[in-house]
């Protein structure tokens, strides 16, 4: 799935076929009794790997079959070829981060209590939550499986940093995305730099490990790969404004990106245009608007009504403009730390995504005048 502002990565898109064929080295769709031994050892009693396989693979495999952007792997191999390497010969390290990522979104669908995902049942209500917990957390620690399988590839002292990359972002989503969960319902507003804080321990973390990673793996020094972290991070930052904002600009459509529509408001979040409109609405207002959110409804009706008083709030103008000085920031940092060729597509990319916010706004303007 090629969404319009990925364009730009056309000359990385190719390698999103070879994604999924990475995973199944080291995740395969059937497990059995050589690849469960190669894990942890010889089997001291009994094969159980069909029950290892019905009970984790089959509902992974589900969600890592669903059509799916792949952004991550593929910010993850630009970020290597800015840093001067082949990207082809590094794809089965950007299939790990996509796992960990699917891992993070079927947990996010359980916390969320979401509806849709990728055009289908969530993983937890298609095959239980039980199913669904043990399944996610299979997709955050098989990735590591990668350094057992390929243990040449790198010296002892490039794969510790790596595992120390991977655990210390694993740590930060979790608080992030706990953060996220505990403000919902919360009558309290968070400020922006609170907003902004845990977007860092978010989405923040996700991206911030994927540049960590290539980094690690292009065999930078320490001072780059802090480098490419903040420039990941502040990238998560802006892609979680972009899906804030995606979010409430799709409320009045029937679909937004295979998600059921006004998640945001559904879930009682405090996304930064809900934070800047609750700042900007009159205080009978902004009781009106938190009590929609707090009571995470799915009422189209109440959906409906919270979107109006964020529009009128004039949140997503200045949402907008954040987003702008945001991307403006990454792409002036493109020049300096990435090479020529990868550093254009990135400033590519990031025009994009800021291009998309626009058009996302035009349209929603130009249907409440049609309304």
């Amino acid at each position: 799935m090629v969404l319009a502002f990925m364009k730009p990565l056309k000359n990385i898109l190719k390698f999103s076929e070879e994604i999924n064929k990475s995973i199944e080295i080291i995740h395969p769709r059937i497990a059995n009794k050589n690849y469960l031994s190669f894990v942890s050892g010889k089997i001291k009693y009994s094969d159980l790997s069909k029950e290892i396989t019905e009970s984790l693979f089959v509902s992974n495999w589900d969600m890592l079959d669903r059509k799916k952007t792949n952004l991550r792997p593929l910010l993850f191999l630009l970020c290597v070829g800015g840093m001067g390497k082949n990207p082809e010969k590094y794809v089965k390290y950007a299939s790990a981060l996509e796992m960990i990522h699917n891992g993070t979104l079927i947990h996010d669908d359980i916390e969320d209590n979401a509806k849709l995902r990728r055009g289908d049942k969530p993983i937890y209500s298609k095959y239980g939550l039980d199913i669904a917990v043990n399944s996610a957390n299979l997709l955050y620690f098989a990735p590591f499986l990668f350094f057992k399988k390929y243990p040449k590839e790198f010296s002892r002292k490039v794969k510790l940093r790596a595992y120390d990359s991977l655990l210390e972002h694993l740590n930060r989503v979790t608080w992030g995305q706990g953060i996220d969960i505990y403000w919902h319902g919360q009558s309290k507003v968070p400020s922006i730099r609170d907003y902004l804080q845990m977007c860092c321990y978010k989405t923040g973390a996700i991206d911030r490990m994927v540049f960590s990673l290539a980094g690690i793996l292009s065999k930078k020094n320490n001072k780059k790969v802090s480098e490419l972290e903040n420039f990941g991070e502040r990238l998560g930052i802006c892609v979680q404004i972009h899906d804030d904002f995606s979010d409430v600009c799709s409320v009045s459509k029937k679909e937004n990106r295979n998600k059921s529509i006004g998640n945001d408001i559904s879930e009682g979040k405090k996304s930064l245009v809900n934070i800047f409109a609750l700042q900007r609405l009159s205080e009978k207002d902004a009781k009106k608007l938190l009590n929609i959110l707090n009571e995470q409804t799915h009422d189209k009706k109440k959906i409906l009504q919270a979107l109006e008083l964020i529009k009128k709030s004039g949140s997503l103008e200045e949402t907008l403009e954040f987003a702008r000085k945001e991307f403006d920031i990454l792409k002036t940092k493109c020049v300096k730390i990435f090479n020529s060729k990868y550093g254009i597509i990135m400033r590519n990319f990031l025009d994009a995504m800021k291009k998309d916010m626009e058009t996302k706004y035009s349209e929603m303007e130009k249907d409440g005048e049609n309304n």
